[in-house]
């Protein structure tokens, strides 16, 4: 718990900075949390899987400071989990996010993103595909800063510099970091279509080990189809000095689908393959991933969500294969303005050419949240 009471109180303070030296329009956020959580695999394991009853506490603070040109966004959590039958395994777990956004000028803009989260579960799909096996603790920190130049009516072009941080509890599993720098173009040929180039380069450190460096190439385009659909895709390659020394040409390839069916309703499907420097062991995770969700509000007070992922990919060099497939459903229902109702449900399977990686993992939550 001291971690996430440090958080909240450097969050305090940088609130109370902005609030201070600044003449803006502040909104403050104040949250907090109560839920009950049922998990049929808290060990994920296949054989002899342990299950349990979890109770949840959170606590959030955060804010909105709004200049004529300059929006700043930060935001606070602290989680405390406390399991029924194994409670070796009560935790706490933080997350906290920045978010700014700066004119500069008519043509210039620069944006800082900051997000850092500490778990010791996955908080999503995407997180758990490719996981080492086992429950442990991560912290993750991924920054980065970008720097936009509007050329004229039609062109754009910006920079971007970023940082990411893993840090794992498993002395099996080294700390990694990964660096990264890159520029994009953007062609806005009319309202609708808009065309890109991007290059990036990511070097992936390792504390007891080798580094790989990543090279991206892409070119892409978005267009809306209506105002309110639109598709878009990216296909480009990668060229990657690997851990070994050797150096690998793959392909990439991206493709989304959105679009908004009303003020009440929305759907999203995208499509990725790639070769990607992954954070948990020195090798090249080759992967491939489908994603997808849909969102309506039923009633002025009651909306819900499906959402699904199934991926596939191979370490390379460990030549082990995973195999992925999710699916949930959430409820919200709002009980006044101020506190929610929450009921959802997730199920989670791993295949795996390495049979003691699989699992399959249930999940379902109630709880009420209130926010002012």
């Amino acid at each position: 718990m001291k971690q996430g009471y440090r958080i909240l109180f450097g969050l305090i303070l940088l609130l109370q900075g902005a609030v201070l030296n600044c003449h803006a329009a502040v909104d403050l956020i104040l949250k907090g949390g109560l839920g009950q959580t049922y998990d049929d695999n808290i060990t994920y394991l296949k054989e002899n899987p342990r299950h349990d009853y979890i109770l949840n506490l959170m606590g959030g603070l955060g804010a909105r400071v709004e200049t004529p040109k300059t929006t700043l966004e930060l935001l606070g959590n602290v989680n405390h989990h406390i399991y029924y039958n194994n409670p070796d395994f009560n935790n706490t777990s933080e997350d906290a996010s920045l978010s700014l956004a700066s004119e500069l000028s008519e043509r210039d803009l620069l944006t800082v993103n900051d997000d850092f989260s500490h778990a010791y579960e996955p908080r999503s799909f995407q997180q758990e595909f490719g996981r080492v096996q086992g429950r442990y603790s991560t912290y993750e920190n991924e920054a980065t800063l970008t720097y936009q130049r509007r050329l004229n009516s039609q062109f754009a072009l910006s920079g971007h510099l970023g940082h990411e941080m893993n840090k794992f509890s498993r002395d099996d599993i080294q700390d990694t970091y990964l660096g990264r720098v890159g520029t994009t173009l953007e062609y806005h040929y009319s309202s609708a279509l808009t065309y890109s180039a991007e290059y990036n380069l990511s070097r992936r450190t390792f504390e007891r080990g080798n580094d790989a460096l990543l090279h991206a190439a892409t070119g892409g385009f978005r267009k809306y189809l209506t105002p309110q659909l639109y598709v878009g895709a990216k296909a480009g390659a990668n060229v990657i000095r690997a851990y070994d020394g050797r150096t690998f040409t793959h392909p990439v390839y991206f493709a989304e689908v959105h679009d908004d069916f009303s003020q009440t309703a929305n759907a999203n499907l995208s499509f990725e393959k790639r070769y990607h420097i992954y954070a948990y062991t020195q090798d090249l995770f080759n992967y491939w991933q489908l994603t997808g969700s849909l969102s309506r509000q039923l009633s002025e007070r009651l909306g819900t969500a499906l959402y699904g992922f199934y991926g596939s990919g191979e370490y390379v060099t460990a030549a082990v294969t995973d195999t992925l497939a999710g699916a949930g459903i959430k409820f919200n229902y709002d009980l006044t303005n101020h506190l929610k109702a929450e009921l959802a449900y997730s199920h989670s399977n791993l295949g795996s050419t390495l049979p003691v990686k699989e699992y399959a993992k249930n999940t379902f939550f109630v709880g009420v949240s209130a926010d002012f």
